[in-house]
């Protein structure tokens, strides 16, 4: 799907943080030094008190920074290449990665959601929904982060620890 909201989606699977996170995201936040990481201030992660600030740090897969290629397409009209996109990241500052049609703006918490809701319209009269759990409702974006969590617990068991903190959850 074109846009940026499906691209935030795209990028809230891959990272496996909530959609709040994403939606919020700045340039500023994301380093390419030794590669890439995106690194979330504290006080915009779920659950942080303002006494225990702590920042979140996540490593981006090259499928992510190719993503946020794309998205620096959208939001600025100007192409760039991965080689490119850590000085033009530098250059847009505290800026959204991933802003609404006002540029100063956030996606809305529904954006995400609208993606999903879009691409199970997409589909045969009576057929079941293409993306929805395994009840057949249909998916919404924190479900992302409970297949990733079902992944690490069936295919690697050992890294649970790995996987809390990847969720943000420790």
């Amino acid at each position: 799907m074109p846009g940026l909201a499906p691209l935030a989606l795209r990028f809230a699977i891959l990272t496996a943080l909530r959609s709040a996170e994403v939606r919020h995201a700045r340039w500023s936040e994301l380093s390419f030094d030794g590669g890439a990481v995106w690194t979330i201030p504290g006080e915009r992660m779920k659950g942080q008190k303002a006494a225990d600030v702590v920042a979140h740090r996540v490593p981006l897969a090259p499928a992510a920074v190719d993503l946020l290629v794309r998205a620096y397409k959208l939001s600025t009209g100007t192409e760039t290449t991965t080689e490119e996109l850590p000085r033009r990241a530098a250059l847009r500052g505290d800026t959204l990665i991933f802003p609404s049609a006002r540029l100063t703006t956030p996606l809305s918490d529904m954006a995400l959601s609208a993606v999903i809701r879009r691409m199970n319209e997409d589909r045969p009269e009576g057929a079941p929904l293409p993306w929805r759990d395994p009840d057949g409702r249909g998916a919404v974006p924190h479900g992302f982060r409970a297949t990733f969590s079902t992944w690490v617990d069936d295919t690697r068991p050992a890294e649970r620890e790995a996987a809390e903190r990847a969720l943000a959850h420790e």
